[in-house]
């Protein structure tokens, strides 16, 4: 069963599917594309340890969506990846986050994560600080802020952008 099949009239994605394709499609294109990334990261394996998503608003099948995505709280080791989803007529659809461990794929132990993805939470730190992201998504408060103005400009512009491929 994949959460993208049809059941009757209704299809369905969930916030977790787009918070995924958003974090694969950065590590994979974006961050580790050089051999230097690629060696330093040939033996950790990215761990999804925690999880959480808000949905808002639905999406029918076809519609386009923006998905942005912050960094929160990176430590040597872990990282809490923020998601915010925009449908494309500035509606917030969900938001959401996960902290991804670094493991070592040949002895299952805690390392540090690639220096790639270290600069890259610096790079795309998150905005909210106190109370925090991950706090106000898992309260359902604070959604003015996490969807502020300039979000959703950005969320429909990114879901408007003609794109080739995934």
């Amino acid at each position: 069963y994949h959460d993208t099949m049809a059941l009757g009239w209704h299809h369905f994605l969930t916030n977790f599917k787009f918070q995924c394709e958003a974090r694969e499609h950065y590590l994979y294109r974006h961050m580790l594309v050089t051999p230097e990334a690629l060696r330093e990261s040939a033996d950790i394996a990215p761990v999804t340890h925690e999880g959480y998503s808000r949905n808002l608003a639905p999406v029918k099948l076809g519609e386009k969506v923006g998905i942005l995505m912050s960094f929160e709280d990176a430590t040597p080791s872990s990282v809490y990846f923020c998601f915010r989803v925009v449908r494309h007529d500035g509606v917030p659809v969900a938001c959401g986050f996960q902290r991804l461990v670094s493991a070592s794929q040949s002895t299952g132990a805690i390392v540090g994560s690639p220096e790639s993805l270290r600069h890259h939470a610096f790079l795309l730190r998150e905005k909210l600080i106190a109370p925090n992201f991950r706090e106000r998504v898992v309260a359902g408060t604070g959604m003015h802020e996490i969807f502020d103005a300039e979000v959703i400009r950005l969320g429909r512009q990114v879901a408007l952008e003609e794109r080739e491929g995934p």
